[in-house]
C-alpha cells in the first residue's frame, strides 16, 4: 500500500517536470522567432550603411539612378542632393538629414540591435541549458 502514493508523487513530480519542459520549449521558440526578426533588421540597417557610404564616396552631385520598388520593377529617380537623406524616426515621423547624421543614427541603432541580439542569444541558451538540465533528471530516473 506504501508504494502507490510513492509512485503517484514520482508520475507527478515527472508530469511537472515534463510541464516545464515544454513551457520551456514554447519560449525558446518565440526567442528564436523574435531573434530572427532582430538579425533580419541588423542585417537591412547593415545593407543601409554600406550603400549610404556609397553613395557618400561616388556621388558628388545629381544623378540619375533605378530604385527598386519590388522584385520587377524598377524606377527611373534623380538623386538631387547625395548629401541629404530623409530618415524614418518612427511612427511615420521623417526628417531631413545630413547623410552623416543619418550615418551615425543608423550605427547607434545597429548597435542597440547588436546588443539586443546578444542578450536575445544568452536569454535562448540559458533556456536551452534548464532544459537540458530537465530532460537529464527524467533520463536518470532521480525525479522519483
Amino acid at each position: 500500500m506504501s508504494s502507490q502514493p510513492r509512485e503517484r508523487r514520482v508520475s507527478e513530480v515527472e508530469a511537472r517536470i515534463i510541464a516545464e519542459i515544454r513551457v520551456l520549449q514554447s519560449y525558446a521558440e518565440s526567442i528564436r522567432r523574435s531573434l530572427e526578426q532582430v538579425m533580419a533588421v541588423l542585417q537591412e540597417t547593415t545593407i543601409t550603411l554600406q550603400e549610404l557610404s556609397k553613395i557618400e564616396e561616388q556621388l558628388k552631385e545629381s544623378k540619375e539612378v533605378l530604385i527598386p520598388l519590388g522584385p520587377m520593377v524598377l524606377v527611373r529617380a534623380e538623386i538631387v542632393d547625395p548629401g541629404r537623406v530623409v530618415l524614418n524616426l518612427g511612427a511615420g515621423v521623417y526628417r531631413d538629414v545630413s547623410s552623416s547624421e543619418a550615418r551615425a543614427k543608423l550605427e547607434e541603432y545597429r548597435k542597440e540591435l547588436e546588443e539586443t541580439a546578444s542578450k536575445m542569444q544568452a536569454g535562448l541558451a540559458a533556456v536551452l541549458k534548464r532544459i537540458q538540465e530537465l530532460q537529464a533528471v527524467l533520463a536518470s530516473g532521480s525525479a522519483k
